[in-house]
């Protein structure tokens, strides 16, 4: 072996010694130094953190008939880069968002990866939409609203509910822990190599009031046009159910003025005044 053949295999070793050296480095730095982060990281990418939202409770009234109910809105969103057809959607969605043609254009063909075209419409609007032809481009998710299907009924001893299902006053409000619930949270194996959790949610407790909703129709009805000779204004207070801060006035209606028998047993029904 000459001299140029030595320098050869000398270089070839000392190559050989630094690359043993910088791959030592590495999984000391990977297995000794980064070992938590890098854990972490692995865990982040398999695991996922899981919110079940709980449906919030039915107020009804002495025949469980639904004072207050759940419903839902939806918001519209897109994602451009998924569009085809910016031009011919915008003119199908205009209508239904009630936007103009123009605005929604110009976020279809944005670049933007998500563009929201509408942060809340009704479900009939979302019904709407669901009928054209794009569903695999224009998504609809669904927003929780409190519905009440008899208008303003008793809407002052209802309360309200706002947009994040939190009761602001009335029933709503006394008994909002009960009617909403609990919600459920959960770290979850979300490979799909491994059984996936249920993540459950406490469900919020139904309340049903002392409250007849048709006699409430007839006493508001009388009220608003003056009408008083069916009722005899009644003397005791009595509360509805649950019985708790608010009170109902105590009313008799004659039985046969309501198109019944005439039982006296049948007289007493709750009303509101």
């Amino acid at each position: 072996m000459n001299v140029s053949q030595q320098r050869r295999l000398w270089v070839v070793v000392a190559l050989l010694v630094l690359f043993t050296l910088l791959v030592t480095a590495r999984l000391v730095l990977f297995q000794v130094v980064q070992e938590e982060e890098l854990a972490e990281l692995g865990k982040s990418m398999h695991y996922e953190k899981v919110v079940a939202q709980p449906a919030r409770g039915i107020i009804y009234d002495r025949n469980l008939a639904v004072m207050a109910g759940n419903g839902s809105d939806y918001q519209v969103s897109v994602s451009p880069p998924m569009v085809l057809t910016p031009e011919e959607i915008a003119t199908a969605l205009a209508p239904i968002l009630e936007e103009r043609r123009a605005t929604l254009l110009t976020q279809m063909t944005s670049e933007s990866p998500y563009e929201l075209l509408a942060g809340r419409i009704s479900p009939e609007a979302a019904a709407a939409i669901r009928e054209l032809p794009y569903e695999e481009v224009v998504q609809l998710d669904p927003l929780p609203r409190r519905i009440y299907p008899h208008d303003d009924l008793l809407c002052h001893i209802l309360g309200y509910t706002d947009f994040s299902g939190t009761g602001g006053s009335g029933l709503e409000g006394q008994y909002q822990s009960e009617l909403a619930g609990e919600a459920a949270s959960a770290i979850v194996n979300i490979s799909p190599l491994t059984q996936q959790e249920s993540v459950i949610a406490r469900e919020g407790a139904d309340l049903v009031l002392t409250i007849d909703r048709t006699l409430q129709h007839v006493v508001d009805r009388d009220r608003h046009v003056g009408q008083d000779h069916s009722f005899h204004r009644g003397v005791t207070d009595v509360p509805l159910v649950p019985q708790r801060h608010v009170l109902v006035r105590h009313h008799r209606i004659r039985a046969d003025e309501a198109g019944e028998p005439a039982d006296p047993l049948r007289y007493d029904r709750i009303a509101l005044v």
